[in-house]
């Protein structure tokens, strides 16, 4: 290309130069014929540019995906059980067990159809019965559905099994003289999220329908005080609520009428309330519960002893008795990493999702912040089938919203897409959930969203999305000794071959979608700066496993073409228009004035120079 008749020439050397640019700039500098291809014999691994570093970690690898339209494309069955199964449930038969009201009983294993009280169960059971303060400990993501909630106890956060429902029925259904509505309350259920909190209360009256009698309610924030302060005029005997809420009607509310005292205190994902800085609440709340005259039985349940839960346990608990269960993620979970180059994330992201949905599959994909959900959300309700059914849930949404998103999604068989934060990371049962979708994160966090599907021991398969230079000294922490997941294995997805198959799509078509659609521009401005806070938040191991991505390739994984400045100028200026106004006004006024200075000083020098002419003894004229 750069030699004629053995000369070099300067014009075909710059054409040759030219042409290679062009070609590799659309994608990414990733080669067109990568895209375009349409076999997977064709499309080698080898054209797939900065090669992750996969023999450094070999160790936590299987075997590379090979048919990567089957991965996501397979039915999985949801009705199977794995063998792991059997080490969960204890031999204690609910129908069997004579501490339960018959009631109750009939109504665990006709209605909810249970058999077996597993093994926390079980050990945890009479402990609660008996009236002793609990402590249980146990990992998240495991393998038992939610509706055993309607189980026993609060343990079971690892089983799904979260919530202490039965016995707390079994405890005040057997109080005498019967409660009724003008006793008062009798027991308190706190939450940390919206979605935890309605889950458990419809837990609740499943099981309080056969005692009429007792009457449970929430308090969560997002609904007006007025309804709330009716519902306690009428009289609640079970309040499932936030803390903050519950304190403001503690605090300001004459309504809240605790009796003689509170029964029976349950503090739900304590080390999450901690992390959500609801700590100081939950000590204010327990506090007033004591006040009352009567200690009440207090259950705490936490996925893990963080100093914030540790914290809580010492001010609510008195002797507690300690149950604890370690275990990691289920053996049925699948774990894949999908490596791509950062600009090129959206695509890597669209070409998992399309051939998943499109086979019915039920998949929820976590991100970083509330903005980067809203604008994926809106992205890919423009991008994806009219027929997938798309939720979106981040705690930013008015309540209803959030529960009508939760319930729906949570209630369907079928195809679905739910784009959320971690705010739906715990406690959350996501039914037949096929697909967990995410990016890094803290170790910890990984395996709390992976254990949102493969319940009970169904199937499930987690998608761990990665920039190429991101998979070594990651998957090298999230597998390290004194990680929660150190026993997890990922089998590589090819991810050029995948984007070559499943997304038509280049990146130039998703930016001028975005850049056409004033919304969509603004979602994903508001994303991108978000997203920069985010990572620039990560700290320690995590920071130098994750170091902050080059800021224009980040803005390109947003489908945006501006450069990262302007991107930001223009979010600051959607936030806080008169403010930005303002400054930039003051900035004007600034710069005229020190041109006025300038102009004014010249002529000050000029003026003075010629005073100075006229009285000096050399000038002419003295």
């Amino acid at each position: 290309l750069v030699c004629v008749h053995g000369k070099f020439q300067t014009l075909p050397f710059f054409w040759a130069c030219t042409y290679y640019v062009f070609r590799h700039k659309e994608i990414g500098f990733v080669s067109k014929k990568r895209i375009l291809l349409t076999s997977a014999e064709d499309a080698d691994s080898s054209c797939w540019p900065e090669e992750p570093d996969w023999a450094s970690v070999a160790d936590c690898l299987q075997q590379e995906v090979k048919d990567v339209e089957k991965l996501f494309q397979e039915q999985l069955d949801m009705e199977t059980r794995t063998a792991e199964m059997q080490n969960v449930f204890s031999g204690l038969a609910i129908k069997d067990c004579k501490d339960i009201h018959p009631y109750l009983v009939s109504l665990l294993t006709e209605k909810l159809g249970l058999e077996y009280f597993t093994k926390v169960q079980a050990e945890t059971l009479p402990l609660v019965l008996a009236g002793k303060d609990v402590l249980i400990k146990t990992q998240t993501g495991s393998a038992q559905p939610h509706y055993p909630d309607a189980l026993l106890l609060p343990p079971l956060r690892r089983r799904q099994v979260s919530r202490p429902s039965a016995p707390l029925v079994q405890q005040l259904q057997a109080v005498q003289p019967p409660l009724s509505r003008s006793s008062g309350t009798q027991a308190l259920v706190l939450c940390p999220t919206h979605e935890l909190a309605e889950q458990s209360h419809s837990l609740l009256q499943q099981l309080l329908r056969p005692f009429v009698r007792i009457v449970s309610g929430q308090l969560v924030g997002g609904v007006k005080r007025k309804s709330q302060k009716a519902s306690l005029r009428r009289g609640l005997n079970i309040l499932v609520a936030t803390p903050r809420r519950l304190l403001d009607h503690l605090e300001r509310s004459s309504r809240l009428h605790l009796g003689s005292g509170i029964r029976m205190l349950i503090i739900d994902e304590a080390d999450r309330l901690a992390e959500l800085g609801f700590e100081r609440d939950v000590r204010r709340i327990v506090e007033a519960v004591c006040a009352c005259g009567r200690r009440p039985q207090t259950l705490l349940c936490s996925a893990t002893l963080t100093d914030g839960a540790e914290g809580l346990a010492g001010l609510a608990l008195s002797q507690p008795s300690c149950v604890s269960e370690e275990a990691a993620l289920p053996a049925s979970v699948q774990h894949f990493v999908l490596a791509a180059p950062t600009r090129m994330r959206l695509r890597a992201l669209l070409s998992a999702l399309r051939p998943a949905l499109a086979a019915g599959h039920k998949a929820a994909l976590f991100l970083p912040t509330q903005a980067s959900v809203d604008f994926h959300h809106g992205l890919l309700s423009a991008l994806l089938s009219d027929s997938v059914p798309l939720c979106r849930l981040h705690g930013n949404l008015a309540h209803a919203d959030r529960i009508r998103a939760f319930r729906e999604f949570a209630s369907r068989g079928g195809s679905g897409l739910l784009v959320t934060t971690d705010v739906s990371a715990r406690g959350l049962d996501l039914s037949r959930l096929s697909w967990v979708i995410q990016g890094p994160g803290e170790p910890q966090l990984y395996c709390h969203r992976a254990g949102r599907t493969a319940r009970l021991g169904r199937p499930g398969r987690c998608l761990l999305l990665l920039d190429s230079a991101e998979v070594a000294p990651y998957l090298r922490l999230l597998t390290a000794p004194d990680s929660p997941g150190r026993s997890l294995r990922f089998a590589p997805v090819p991810a050029g071959r995948l984007m070559a198959r499943c997304c038509p799509e280049n990146f130039g078509q998703l930016t001028q979608l975005v850049a056409d659609t004033e919304q969509l521009r603004a979602l994903a401005e508001d994303a991108f700066v978000s997203t920069v806070r985010a990572r620039a938040t990560f700290a320690g191991d995590l920071r130098a496993a994750l170091p902050m991505p080059h800021l224009g390739h980040l803005a390109s994984s947003f489908c945006l073409a501006d450069p990262p400045g302007v991107i930001a100028a223009n979010a600051r200026r959607r936030r806080h228009p008169e403010a930005v106004e303002a400054a930039e006004a003051a900035a004007a006024s600034a710069k005229t004035e020190r041109r006025t200075s300038k102009v004014s000083a010249g002529r000050r020098v000029r003026t003075g120079g010629a005073a100075v002419d006229r009285l000096s003894e050399f000038a002419s004229g003295i």
